[in-house]
């Protein structure tokens, strides 16, 4: 065939009615194209209805709590760390840390005990030092690689400071006084550098340093740098600062520099005679925790651009009011949604021609959200809609234009090829057969690669594939139903000519602007530009140049694999952060930029405690789908201690432990050793003779249980008990139920994977060990850890892999078969699936070059990556599958004419919807937006220059590849194996 010629293949011939007048599709369509009115608002009502019911009965969408979801559930550390939650909240009707328990008044300790592991300071009662709750200000200097050790830079930060927050009237009502010797109190000074020079100086303010004092400073910071690194400044204890110079020591100025304003390797730098200061820390005395920061940040600080007066300006913040202000840009940013739907809407409307369709299909996307959420909500009962699926609606929009598109393209198509009066359920009926099939296909698999996500044990991630596949469904079924008979009655009321817009005249008007702007975008579609290039220019690139594109892009696959998984790799987040915003923005900054950077942070990175529990299970499992379900406790009923065996066991325990690489040198933490030791006292004034200068150990059963209730009870008269208090736990009997024991390890915790992995894996597995070769009562015991973030950063890292290259290899897999049972062609599915695994590695790979890592959003994204780059691959195959022709070329041919206008309309819609988000705020939508570009354009390339040069070129002829075929030849050849023993039993010949 040649492909200069006019005639190439495609829906274009002329045909009488003599089309199939029965079966389901038929009357299905005459039912459409009778009732459309009827069809609409019957659809309109039931959706409507639906999405009352799941708002009332759920209050709507609530993001007040955006971090919610995050944690592992399910998990070894998720179920123990669910289980340590309900052990310190138990009631001490169950669990009593005395033996009299119901006698004694209960406090609340469950964050007394957090606190205490955390290591949350108190706040003073004088003018506080800085710390956490304090607004921070993070300054650079308005010059690029400008120092800010200079008395005008920091002056300037002391300026800004004052003007963005001391200045407001939130803070003079909540600020941290100080009484002077009047009786009057004023707010506390802002702790800066510049205020430190100031002091050092003998100077009251800020504003009065000058540059000698600045260089002052530096002197004397120099000669102290060496104490400051070697630790010898956080030592108080004055005999071992003998050595230390007094001007290092006074005011405990210089610790205060180097700890709080200055960023970590400063003392050493400065030391070593570099005094570069890339940037500075201020700290205002206010304590966000309990009076909110966000009016400041609204009426000061939110306009950054305002922030840089030409000396320093202000790069990053802390107010802790992260959530607060997440909340705001989740309803803000959703503009850019918005118009990312409007310009898919502005490009179906140019591709059709026609705004009652453009709305239509705008109705059918939003119906397919509220349908969704009804059956989220009403039907699979899920209690919370967590705002990743948020980014649902975006997905919706672009896969719903790109459904779109191709029934519109099948259906005017469809429309020109047949005439007479029942033209136009001729042509609907041919539309729906081919759009059902391929869009079903699209729809299954992008919807099966979302719920493959949900086998995550991430509630969030669980929720939101749940969410996103059923409106993508949805989509389809509304695809196949509302716009049929939103098509038919634009074909019988709405579908306006040339001459209808003449009859008009020169009037001007909505609607005669609507019918010329409908006329211009027809026109535009209906380009010899246009025209030719999907009709003759692509087609002849394609095929003329086709070895060229199968081998370019087979490379760029290549370099897709190498940039996703050897370099530069695709690698875990180590930032102990969920990002909520892009980076560069100041309150995201500070946390993914420079708070691993600031020493007054770090060195609040305690020590991971070491945590045993006898007595309370681990494996009971919380409800998945709810993330404030925190399951039940559950008691170990086959708990025993106090025998011989089990004293003896836990102090060879203990013993064993202190040789461990991990323990931290703590004494004192194990139970049985000090009631030994306690056993052991002298008799002097006590009561209970039984329970004193007792040398033989173990004890017996009867004696220990005595005592060691004794032994409690003098322990909680000196110490209140809490709940967090480690020891023995007692029933509302008295008898013993459950033991805890708790000491601090060797390891810091850290955002790093492999120290945390190493320690973790280390200390579960030695226990473990351990508690498999304890007596039968003891044989229930597991240890757990608890941080700031507890180990749930951990266990997300170590989830995140596993679980996104299982979702997107199922996801694949699904993909395989589903194509595999639509087209029943080998060779077209393995074209199919290599062009979609190529599509997937070069999107990643190129997020990965623009400096994605991989975290919780991203495994999302990434999984979403399959589902979304089959969608052309599959138009195409399928397409291919039900051409008319019969040879490789006119196959192909086929696929080009008939769906490439479409297919690149429906990559340039999602597009241009994900380029507008790029401009969010809230990195969820942002990610999301760079997400679509990326893999729109990446399966647009791959789809048209690498699977239809495949189809070209190696591209089934006939019913080649095809299973049914290859199906019968099998059965036809085992058939002839077994018919040839049988003839040669006949044959003469053979018998004789």
């Amino acid at each position: 065939m040649d492909l200069d010629d006019d005639n190439q293949p495609g829906i274009s011939e002329t045909e009488d009615d003599n089309q199939d007048n029965h079966g389901f599709i038929y009357g299905y369509v005459t039912v459409i194209d009778r009732y459309p009115g009827v069809i609409t608002l019957l659809i309109t009502f039931i959706t409507l209805g639906c999405g009352a019911i799941a708002f009332l009965t759920s209050g709507g969408p609530l993001f007040d709590e955006p971090r919610l979801g995050f944690q592992p559930r399910g998990s070894e550390i998720g179920n123990r760390d669910l289980s340590f939650i309900n052990f310190i909240n138990a009631d001490w009707d169950v669990l009593s840390p005395i033996p009299e328990g119901n006698s004694v008044s209960r406090r609340d300790a469950h964050d007394d005990n957090l606190d205490a592991l955390r290591g949350k300071r108190q706040e003073p009662a004088e003018c506080p030092l800085p710390e956490a709750s304090n607004p921070v200000l993070i300054f650079e200097s308005s010059e690029e690689d400008a120092t800010l050790f200079h008395a005008e830079h920091l002056k300037s930060i002391c300026q800004q400071e004052e003007s963005s927050i001391r200045s407001h009237s939130n803070f003079l009502q909540g600020c941290s006084r100080i009484t002077n010797t009047t009786g009057s109190s004023t707010c506390c000074p802002s702790w800066s550098l510049g205020y430190a020079v100031a002091l050092l100086n003998n100077k009251s303010s800020c504003s009065d340093i000058t540059q000698p004092d600045v260089i002052a400073t530096m002197d004397i910071l120099q000669e102290c740098a060496v104490f400051y690194t070697t630790g010898a400044l956080f030592n108080r204890d004055t005999t071992n600062q003998r050595n230390i110079p007094s001007q290092c020591l006074r005011g405990d100025l210089v610790f205060h520099i180097f700890h709080f304003f200055t960023p970590s390797g400063f003392a050493e730098n400065i030391g070593n005679g570099r005094a570069y200061l890339p940037f500075s820390l201020s700290f205002s005395p206010f304590n966000c925790f309990r009076n909110p920061c966000d009016s400041i940040y609204t009426d000061n600080l939110q306009d950054t651009g305002a922030l840089n007066d030409g000396t320093t300006k202000v790069v990053a913040m802390n107010l802790e009011i992260k959530v607060i202000i997440f909340d705001e840009l989740l309803v803000a940013d959703f503009k850019f949604i918005i118009l990312g739907m409007l310009l898919a809407a502005l490009i179906i409307w140019i591709y059709t021609g026609s705004l009652f369709i453009m709305a239509g299909s705008l109705l059918n996307m939003a119906f397919s959200i509220i349908m969704a959420f009804f059956i989220y909500h009403v039907i699979l009962r899920i209690p919370h809609f967590l705002f990743p699926n948020i980014s649902a609606i975006i997905l919706v929009v672009g896969i719903g234009a790109d459904d779109a598109f191709v029934y519109v393209d099948l259906w005017k198509a469809a429309k020109g090829k047949f005439a007479g009066e029942k033209r136009r359920i001729h042509a609907l009926q041919e539309a729906t057969r081919h759009a059902s099939l391929t869009l079903f296909v699209t729809t299954l698999t992008t919807s099966t690669a979302l719920y493959t996500t949900a086998s995550t044990n991430v509630t969030a991630a669980k929720c939101y594939a749940v969410f996103g596949g059923t409106a993508l469904i949805c989509n389809f079924i509304l695809t196949v139903t509302w716009l049929p008979a939103i098509i038919v009655l634009h074909d019988k009321y709405f579908d306006f000519d040339s001459s209808a817009l003449a009859a008009d005249g020169h009037s001007v008007s909505p609607k005669t602007c609507l019918r010329s702007l409908g006329k211009f975008f027809n026109n535009i579609r209906h380009s010899k530009i246009l025209s030719g290039i999907f009709e003759h220019v692509l087609p002849k690139v394609i095929y003329k140049l086709r070895y060229l594109w199968i081998v370019g892009f087979l490379l760029l696959g290549i370099a897709g694999f190498i940039f996703t998984f050897v370099y530069p790799r695709l690698e875990l987040t180590e930032g102990s952060e969920i990002q909520l915003f892009k980076a560069d923005f100041p309150i995201e900054r500070f946390d993914q930029e420079y708070r691993q950077n600031l020493d007054y942070i770090r060195s609040t990175g305690s020590p991971f405690p070491l945590l045993f529990i006898w007595g309370v299970l681990s494996t009971r499992e919380p409800n998945l789908w709810n993330p404030n379900d925190y399951g039940q406790l559950e008691l170990d009923d086959q708990f025993q201690f106090g025998d011989a065996a089990s004293q003896k066991w836990l102090s060879d325990f203990c013993v064993d432990l202190e040789q461990q690489w991990f323990y931290g040198n703590e004494t004192g933490f194990c139970f049985i050793d000090s009631f030994r030791d306690w056993m052991g006292r002298p008799c002097l004034n006590v009561t209970n003779s039984l329970c004193c200068e007792q040398v033989v150990f173990p004890f017996s059963g009867e004696m220990f249980h005595q005592c060691s209730k004794e032994y409690v009870l003098s322990i909680c008269r000196s110490t209140q008990c809490s709940s967090a208090t480690p020891g023995l736990r007692f029933d509302q009997n008295g008898a013993i139920n459950a033991l805890y024991l708790t000491l601090t390890s060797s390891v810091r915790f850290s955002t790093q994977f492999a120290p945390v992995d190493e320690f973790w894996k280390a200390f579960s597995s030695w226990s473990a060990e351990q508690i498999s070769n304890a007596p039968p009562g003891m044989a229930g015991g597991w240890c757990f850890s608890i941080n700031n973030v507890q180990l749930n950063h951990y266990d997300l890292q170590a989830g995140i892999p596993r679980s996104t290259l299982f979702t997107m290899g199922l996801a694949l897999g699904s993909a395989a078969v589903v194509l595999l049972l639509t087209t029943f062609n080998i060779h077209i599915t393995l074209f199919a699936i290599v062009t979609i695994l190529f599509t997937v590695v070069c999107t990643i790979g190129s997020l990965v070059w623009l400096g994605w890592e991989l975290n919780i959003f991203e495994s999302l994204t990434f999984t979403l990556a399959v589902g979304l780059s089959v969608d052309f691959s599959i138009h195409f195959g399928v397409a291919y599958g039900v051409a008319p022709g019969k040879d490789r070329k006119s196959r192909t041919m086929f696929v080009i004419n008939s769906l490439g206008s479409a297919i690149t309309a429906a990559a340039l819609s999602t597009f241009a919807a994900g380029a507008a988000m790029v401009f969010a705020v809230v990195l969820n939508y942002n990610q999301i937006g760079v997400f679509l570009m990326a893999v729109m354009a990446t399966s647009w390339l791959f789809a048209l220059f690498f699977f239809l040069p495949l189809c070209f070129t190696f591209g089934p002829n006939g019913d080649s590849g095809r299973l049914l075929v290859l199906f019968r030849r099998c059965c036809k050849r085992s058939t002839q194996q077994q018919s040839e023993p049988m003839a040669g039993m006949r044959n003469p010949a053979f018998n004789s």
